[in-house]
């Protein structure tokens, strides 16, 4: 370090010491500065605490692709029969007149619509089976 340096780096220190030793306003520049740095310290914890959460965030979706098997496609023919033993079948109410038809995991209703309970109730068993992607309704108000 050359001369000129170490006496700005003494001149600076010994301008800090003033400014906060100062006998009128050193003690409250003092403690604004302890405020300050203790907000720092609380800024990069939660940043720290932030970061962390997201990458246990990212842990647990590589374990969750890891761990879980893989699913085997099912074919229409078992979706159907599970729509219409777990879905049709278990409806409490009235759904004999829809007809239901599967093609590529996506389920169709056609048929008359008569009460907009047992459908709304009737589609979100028909989501439970395994297989089904989507349900397409297509009835008609009677």
């Amino acid at each position: 370090m050359t001369r000129f340096f170490k006496k700005l780096m003494w001149f600076g220190l010994g301008w800090l010491g003033a400014y906060l030793f100062d006998p009128v306003q050193g003690r409250s520049r003092r403690a604004r500065l302890e405020d300050q740095a203790a907000a720092q310290v609380r800024d990069l914890e939660r940043l720290a605490r932030k970061k962390a959460r997201y990458q246990m965030g990212k842990v647990r979706g590589v374990a969750h692709e890891v761990l879980t098997p893989e699913r085997v496609p099912v074919s229409d023919d078992k979706i159907l029969q599970k729509v219409k033993s777990e879905a049709v079948g278990m409806t409490p109410a009235d759904v004999s007149h829809v007809d239901v038809s599967v093609k590529d995991g996506v389920v169709f209703l056609n048929g008359l619509r008569r009460d907009t309970r047992a459908e709304r109730e009737l589609i979100r068993r028909i989501y439970e089976v395994d297989g089904v992607r989507q349900v397409r309704n297509q009835l008609v108000a009677s």
